[in-house]
């Protein structure tokens, strides 16, 4: 029945990028006030915009890691839902699928199926509709269904890489509850003012220490870096000065990066 909702599933995903992320990695926006009153105030709506390759997927995995852990420890844990998409510009999804995944994280594995769902299948399937796609408002009016008596966080990861009916899903998901958490992140886009109206917003970059942070497990993991810093300790701080720099709200990708600056400070 689940599976009737959407096919799509981002379970696999979120593990990849949360086992990405260095520890401590996202603290400077975990402990700001913007997030504080977005996971825990008054403020409902969250947009996290940055350049490419500031790490937003990464931060994404890290609030819903961090949402994750905070759901397992309270006793009413199992009214809590957290409902995560992760978009592609490489795979173009139907927003029937995206909301139909919403539901169907919504649902999790509450015992026994809700009733709207169930009025929902059955209705569908005396029609003959099995294999059919929801209409859009009937989707809607489940998720309003769903989402009741129940404290909700939506996070969508790489808004800018949904190529069409950008403002139809934020539209939709705007209006699942009243007090649903949304949280999205994207790159500067075009329209991006109108897509955001009413929501807050933080810029994304790479704060000086997630950078130094990657360079210390780069260096860690690399035999050849740290024979480098043992002969010379004066290259370690002048290569976090370098690559910090050079990042412009960036996070180093590679290795690579790190080695580079390390002839460039040698030279």
């Amino acid at each position: 029945m689940l599976n009737w909702l959407s096919p799509l599933n981002y379970s696999s995903a979120q593990d990849d990028h949360a086992s990405r992320a260095r520890k401590g990695a996202g603290n400077w926006l975990l402990e700001s006030q913007s997030y504080d009153e977005w996971e825990n105030g008054d403020v409902e709506k969250l947009w996290c915009v940055g350049k490419p390759g500031a790490g937003k997927t990464i931060m994404a995995s890290i609030v819903i890691q961090r949402l994750e852990n905070l759901r397992q420890s309270f006793k009413d844990a199992l009214n809590i839902r957290i409902v995560f998409l992760y978009l592609n510009y490489k795979r173009q999804t139907p927003l029937v699928q995206l909301l139909g995944s919403v539901a169907k994280q919504l649902v999790g594995d509450e015992v026994p199926t809700p009733k709207p769902l169930k009025d929902l299948w059955e209705k569908n399937v005396r029609r003959g509709n099995k294999s059919s796609a929801l209409p859009l408002d009937q989707l809607d009016t489940l998720l309003a269904e769903l989402a009741k008596e129940k404290k909700v966080f939506i996070i969508v990861d790489a808004l800018d890489e949904l190529t069409t009916d950008r403002q139809k899903l934020v539209n939709h998901l705007s209006r699942v509850h009243q007090h649903v958490k949304l949280l999205f992140t994207s790159r500067l886009i075009e329209g991006l003012e109108d897509l955001s109206k009413g929501f807050s917003r933080v810029v994304i970059e790479a704060h000086q220490e997630d950078v130094h942070g990657y360079i210390d497990d780069v260096i860690g993991n690399s035999a050849r870096l740290a024979k480098f810093m043992r002969y010379d300790r004066r290259l370690e701080p002048d290569i976090k000065h370098e690559v910090t720099k050079r990042s412009d709200g960036s996070t180093p990708s590679s290795r690579t990066t790190v080695e580079s600056n390390n002839t460039g400070c040698g030279s």
